[in-house]
């Protein structure tokens, strides 16, 4: 018979462990988010290239001044190691400054213009990284392709995206050679054909060509012959293609040329970049020359 003291006494059950578990990590995050409210400027910081620690106490030197690492632990709440190591992380940034008195190390914030010149520098580093990886994306794309087995496509849409895809060949190593509508190419996009022209010139980049046979495509070419340039004309083809092909080092570029919709089309492939090359090559053999 149940006892009249105990029955009213709720059953004690175990909670299973993964509810246990998970009861701490929301325990943790409201943790996390308190804590992060005690600090105005943490994201500011944060998107400006400090991580979180480094936020934390830096916005703290600047809220309360010179500080002793005893004071800046008691206030950041991390251990001994870890804070020396984020104020000299900070300290080497140029954001904060050491001194020593009385034989005991403390810190403070230098003048807020500091972080402004710490973003600077880390844009231009930023910039001068991105001009490095320009100059070795072609032969790092080239290593990835090989080693993966497939080839580097990309795909470009509107007049800008075009203009990169005109413009990637001046960074060719080697010949250029393209087939061009030359007049669809006058009347689409004049503009960055002539720029990418004058550039060729002095950057003095061989190029030849292969155009249509018109009387507009024909005196074009005449004009435009010169050292680094050779036309020839596809004997019977009269028929506007309103497209480029341009083969280059290991990439053939593609632009279809069509007012609204133009698209362009980089492909980096060794096997294929040399095919074209072999298929240009006995199309220029038989072509007709410029006279």
């Amino acid at each position: 018979m149940e006892d009249e003291n105990t029955k009213n006494i709720p059953e004690v059950r175990n909670e299973p462990k993964e509810a246990q578990v998970q009861a701490e990590n929301n325990i943790n995050q409201a943790k996390n988010l308190n804590e992060k409210g005690k600090y105005k400027y943490l994201s500011v910081f944060e998107r400006a290239g400090l991580n979180e620690k480094e936020a934390k106490i830096y916005e703290i030197l600047i809220e309360n001044g010179q500080l002793g690492v005893g004071d800046i632990i008691e206030k950041s709440s991390y251990k001994r190691g870890d804070s020396y190591n984020i104020l000299y992380s900070l300290r080497d940034k140029g954001l904060i400054e050491q001194s020593l008195r009385s034989k005991k190390i403390s810190f403070r914030a230098k003048h807020p213009n500091e972080i402004e010149e710490y973003i600077e520098d880390r844009y231009k580093k930023l910039e001068r990284s991105k001009k490095e990886i320009t100059n070795i994306l072609p032969e790092i794309t080239s290593i990835y392709n090989l080693t993966h087995s497939q080839p580097g496509v990309k795909v470009f849409e509107g007049k800008e995206g075009i203009e990169r895809v005109v413009f990637d060949s001046l960074n060719s190593k080697g010949e250029i050679f393209s087939y061009i509508d030359i007049e669809t190419v006058e009347k689409l996009i004049s503009d960055s054909s002539n720029r990418y022209y004058k550039q060729r010139k002095e950057l003095k980049l061989q190029k030849k060509n292969l155009i249509i046979e018109s009387p507009f495509s024909t005196k074009f070419a005449r004009n435009s012959q010169d050292d680094f340039t050779d036309t020839r004309i596809l004997s019977g083809v009269t028929t506007p293609f309103k497209t480029t092909m341009t083969i280059y080092d290991n990439k053939i570029s593609y632009i279809t040329l069509k007012e609204g919709a133009m698209i362009g089309v980089i492909v980096e492939d060794k096997f294929i970049a040399n095919m074209h090359k072999v298929l240009f090559k006995q199309a220029w053999d038989s072509a007709t020359k410029l006279i």
